[in-house]
């Protein structure tokens, strides 16, 4: 038989001493989603010398059996429509995907309404109100996402935008080579120092750069309400985001004269601010007051400090989160010089310390082939592939392939293969460490 514990508020580890297996009616409240609904679940608690299992249903499974092994758990919670998963081992992260005007932002640790990452097919959530006790983890974990910009010009690149508070760090998983035959992205960070020198001051610079987006936006918002009538003409809402494709048939009709006013009047805008190359790898932090865009093709890890404040002083479609740029007042805080991408500080020979912030941190390792890394985690970490190949135990660390990993005392991971090998680590960082 497997005995039972009613409607407890919470899954506390301390109630299962030794091996065996447990059910419990679970009286369930969420807490992480406004929109989440509260229910009685019914959980299974499975341990053995090894390992620590977990499952949730909906339907109170039949208990009069004995599970004395991991498959035996597994079969049964499958057979009984439970999903479980395995506690204390790396688990692997299902991406949710949303969509943005520029392309699209692939969330592995994301909890919101917009869309619930997943693993083994339970939403996060779930599992870290649920299991969190036995996970390390009792609150949402570190945000682990991409951003994935559409290939087009123009079209995949984001705002151009700075922040006052937040910090921003990108690491390079991939790049289109039709977007970037040469396999080198850009990313739009700071200003041209030619321009502000031609310009004589700053102040000088200022008011040309400004004028110059003036005259942008005014031809933006012309074809932006245009292509407003158009998408409202097939039925769609005027800020709804429309396939890249229909986009740019919807662009192609309006009229030459306007088309060719508006590429020429952003490559002039642009020519005040600077591109910078960046390849698979390479780490970009941006600090508040430097004005950014990532450009089309170039795929991202984003990790940022807990702000939410931006100043938009330029974008190559319709802003829809708001009903204006942010051009004048960005420029009366923005750091008005070039800038350079700053190489993350060395930690040892494999590892680069890539985001230092409040809450957590994350480090960017590099091995060469044979070396293997072992770490050691009193919380949990995330871990993020970059290229190369990795072993993680019985997984593979891969281009874009994330692993929540609960609290271990060892963690070993090997580059067997015969090129080098990248992946990220992230971790919050724990009390009393900074």
């Amino acid at each position: 038989m497997i005995p039972t514990l009613n409607q407890i508020k919470s899954v506390d580890p301390h109630r299962f001493s030794g091996e065996g297996c447990w059910h419990l009616k679970l009286d369930y409240k969420p807490a992480f989603l406004k929109s989440g609904v509260p229910e009685l679940l019914d959980i299974l608690i499975f341990k053995n010398r090894d390992s620590i299992c977990g499952a949730i249903g909906r339907n109170q499974p039949p208990l009069d059996c004995k599970l004395e092994s991991i498959e035996a758990f597994f079969n049964f919670t499958e057979s009984n429509q439970m999903s479980a998963i395995v506690l204390n081992k790396p688990l692997l992260l299902d991406p949710v995907t949303v969509k943005k005007p520029w392309g699209e932002e692939i969330w592995f640790s994301g909890i919101e309404k917009r869309g619930v990452s997943s693993c083994n097919g339970i939403p996060i959530n779930f599992l870290f109100e649920i299991f969190g006790e036995f996970l390390g983890c009792s609150k949402p974990p570190i945000l682990l996402k991409i951003l994935a910009p559409s290939p087009e010009p123009n079209l995949g690149d984001l705002y151009f935008e700075l922040h006052e508070k937040k910090t921003e760090v990108y690491v390079v998983t991939d790049v289109n080579t039709e977007s970037w035959p040469n396999g080198k992205g850009k990313i739009r960070l700071g200003f041209n120092r030619k321009e502000i020198q031609s310009h004589g001051s700053p102040e000088s610079f200022i008011e040309k750069y400004l004028s110059s987006v003036k005259k942008y936006q005014k031809c933006r918002n012309y074809i932006d309400s245009k292509l407003d009538e158009m998408k409202i003409s097939l039925g769609f809402s005027q800020d709804e985001i429309i396939e890249s494709k229909l986009y740019q048939t919807l662009t192609a009709s309006l009229d030459r004269n306007v088309i060719d006013e508006e590429k020429k009047l952003r490559k002039e805008m642009y020519s005040f601010t600077k591109l910078h190359e960046i390849k698979i790898g390479d780490a970009v932090k941006v600090n508040p007051y430097i004005p950014h865009s990532l450009q089309h093709g170039v795929r991202v890890v984003e990790f940022q400090t807990p702000h939410y404040e931006r100043y938009i002083l330029s974008f190559g479609q319709k802003v829809i989160t708001q009903d204006h740029w942010d051009t004048k007042a960005a420029l009366m805080k923005a750091k008005v010089n070039e800038t350079k991408i700053e190489p993350p500080k060395k930690m040892d020979a494999f590892q680069d310390m890539v985001a230092d912030f409040e809450e957590f941190n994350v480090v960017r390792a590099v091995l060469p082939s044979g070396k293997e890394l072992e770490i050691a985690e009193k919380g949990y970490c995330l871990i993020m592939g970059i290229f190369g190949e990795t072993r993680l135990g019985p997984d593979r660390i891969k281009n874009e392939k994330a692993f929540f990993i609960p609290p271990t005392d060892s963690l070993v991971m090997i580059n067997e293969s015969e090129a080098e090998s990248c992946f990220l680590i992230a971790r919050e960082n724990q009390l009393g460490s900074k």
